[in-house]
C-alpha cells in the first residue's frame, strides 16, 4: 500500500516541486478563512467550493497547453456554476438522486425558483432605490475573488 501511495505521489508531482503548490493552497485557505470569519452574509459558505475547485482547476489548467482565453472562460464558468448550484441549493439529496428524473426535475425546479425569487426581490428593491435585506446576490458576488 505504501508503495502504491509513493507511485501516485511521484506520478502527480509538480515539476517545480510541492512547495509552491502548498503555498498557493495556504493562500487560498487564508482567503476562505477570512471570508468565513467576518460572516458578512449567511450564505458565505459558497466560498469554500468555489475557492477549492478554483485552486484545483487553476492548477490543472496551468499545466495544460490550453490558450489563455479558453482557460479563462472555463474557470469563469466553473465559478459561476458552482456558486449558482451552491447558493440555489441545487445539490440534489440522496433520495432525489435515487428517484431519478421524476424526483430530480421537481427538486431543481422548486429550488431554482426559490433562488430566482430571492435574487429578483433584491433586484426589485435596488432598482426602486430601496434597501434590501436579501444577501444572496452579495454572496453570489463572492464567486469572483474565490474562483480567481
Amino acid at each position: 500500500m505504501a508503495r502504491a501511495v509513493e507511485l501516485v505521489i511521484q506520478r502527480v508531482k509538480p515539476r517545480e516541486g510541492w512547495l509552491p503548490l502548498l503555498l498557493l493552497a495556504a493562500i487560498v485557505a487564508c482567503l476562505i478563512t477570512a471570508v468565513l470569519e467576518v460572516t458578512w452574509v449567511p450564505e458565505d459558505k459558497v466560498v469554500i467550493p468555489a475557492a477549492l475547485g478554483g485552486l484545483l482547476l487553476g492548477s490543472v489548467l496551468a499545466k495544460r497547453p490550453l490558450p489563455t482565453l479558453p482557460a479563462w472562460i472555463l474557470i469563469t464558468l466553473y465559478g459561476t456554476l458552482i456558486s449558482l448550484i451552491t447558493l440555489g441549493n441545487l445539490w440534489p439529496t440522496w433520495t432525489a438522486l435515487q428517484g431519478g428524473w421524476a424526483t430530480l426535475r421537481p427538486f431543481w425546479l422548486q429550488h431554482g425558483a426559490l433562488f430566482l425569487d430571492r435574487a429578483a426581490s433584491w433586484g426589485t428593491a435596488v432598482f426602486n432605490n430601496q434597501s434590501s435585506q436579501e444577501t444572496i446576490v452579495f454572496a453570489l458576488g463572492w464567486r469572483w475573488p474565490a474562483t480567481f
